[in-house]
């Protein structure tokens, strides 16, 4: 995929990139720490794309932002920021879940800010409940961690962009400013990460709790005794996983699925 491909226009306030991503959200509508690349570079990749995008009109009110994170530090500091732009003001906060669908639902905020992991309802399940109420809410969702199933499923749910909660305050505006304009904001490991997960077939339940066994290492006849089936039936579906994680064995499908939140830890 080419991450500068030019943004199509579909309506008169609305921009948006012919990519995977577009076509990931379109199919949800119905109902790391990475070692490669840095916040700076794709800030450059943010500037360019933006030359492109109908900026945020400053003679109009103020864009309006909802905050969502159960970190105080981070939540107030975000705030700060965000209050010191003349085009920006923050007219809701919430510390959980249901704080955030409640101060959505009353102030209808034209972007949000979303902890992907809050007490009371998790950041996935708000994202699906935002477009419940207002069909493509602009949101970007904030996280310490890069788990890439989460963030896939955030995707799908709806979610315009991703910041990892140490991003430099200059790519957090302009990753504001972009999706605030009808633009998507994604670093390009996570367009990589994302273009992987839906390039590959889902797991079945029963796939993902023989993981989850594999992971607290049990064996194929171990798994098989629990779930009552043969360990013939257990070796094939591992041979299933291996092929749909693109792995060589057991043990690599187990690492490949903690990396990427399809299993927990533990």
């Amino acid at each position: 995929m080419n991450p500068l491909s030019p943004l199509k226009k579909i309506s008169d306030d609305h921009w948006l990139r012919p990519s995977a991503l577009a076509t990931l959200q379109k199919d949800a509508r119905s109902p790391e720490q990475s070692s490669g690349g840095n916040g700076h570079a794709h800030l450059a990749l943010v500037e360019r794309e933006a030359d492109s995008l109908p900026p945020h009109d400053l003679s109009l009110d103020p864009l309006t932002l909802m905050v969502a994170d159960d970190h105080p530090v981070v939540r107030e500091g975000l705030v700060t920021m965000i209050e010191r732009q003349s085009n920006m003001r923050v007219i809701a906060q919430a510390k959980n879940g249901q704080e955030a669908v409640e101060s959505f639902l009353a102030c209808r905020p034209d972007l949000g800010l979303l902890d992907l992991r809050m007490p009371s309802i998790s950041g996935i399940d708000l994202l699906n409940l935002m477009k419940a109420h207002d069909g493509q809410p602009k949101v970007i969702i904030l996280s310490s961690y890069e788990y890439e199933e989460e963030i896939y499923q955030a995707v799908k749910a709806g979610a315009r962009g991703y910041l990892s909660k140490n991003a430099p305050r200059e790519e957090i505006l302009a990753a504001i400013e972009m999706v605030a304009a009808g633009g998507t904001y994604f670093p390009d490991r996570i367009i990589h990460w994302i273009e992987e997960r839906e390039g590959r077939s889902g797991l079945s339940a029963r796939e993902i709790e023989i993981l989850e066994m594999v992971s607290r290492g049990l064996t194929n006849k171990e798994i098989a005794r629990i779930l009552q089936i043969s360990h013939y039936t257990v070796r094939n579906h591992i041979n299933h996983i291996s092929a749909k994680l693109q792995v060589a064995d057991r043990t690599e499908a187990a690492t490949v699925a903690l990396r990427q939140g399809i299993i927990g830890a533990g």
